[in-house]
């Protein structure tokens, strides 16, 4: 009879902890849920496209980083009619022979949330936070040009 007591006191302990646990996550919780939720998060790669084609001049490049990016892009941004070329990278080492070849252009980088998963090392993200000047942000998407001055 004694053991079933303890036993009981023990259960009324954790079902305590228990529901204090979750009294405190629950405000955390809900926050999350209701900015995840009702947030606007869609890419907008329309506006992008519209950033590059006033900013860009014939012979520019438009670097894309995350090679996946290209796809989403090419739908609104066609650069045979605007005479730029379109390159999409996934390291640091494609992005430097790329830009072996500029002579006398500017370099527009297309920069979405996905650039650690090109670059796990944080190589190009780095590079790119010591090398760029921001020209306009799109939801989640930065359109960057080269900083010739560093």
């Amino acid at each position: 009879m004694a053991y079933s007591s303890i036993a009981t006191a023990d259960n009324d302990w954790i079902f305590s902890v228990i529901v204090i646990f979750f009294l405190f996550q629950a405000p955390l919780l809900a926050s999350y849920y209701n900015s995840y939720f009702t947030t606007y998060s869609k890419e907008d790669w329309r506006g992008i496209a519209h950033s590059i084609e006033e900013n860009s001049n014939k012979g520019d490049y438009i670097i894309v980083i995350h090679n996946n990016s290209r796809l989403p892009l090419d739908i609104y941004y066609n650069n045979t009619s605007d005479g730029t070329y379109e390159f999409g990278v996934q390291n640091e080492s494609e992005k430097k022979s790329i830009l072996l070849g500029l002579q006398n252009k500017q370099a527009y980088f297309i920069v979405t949330r996905y650039v650690n998963t090109a670059d796990p090392s944080g190589n190009t993200t780095f590079w790119l936070l010591n090398n760029i000047q921001k020209i306009e942000i799109f939801r989640e998407i930065e359109h960057n040009k080269l900083n010739f001055s560093k």
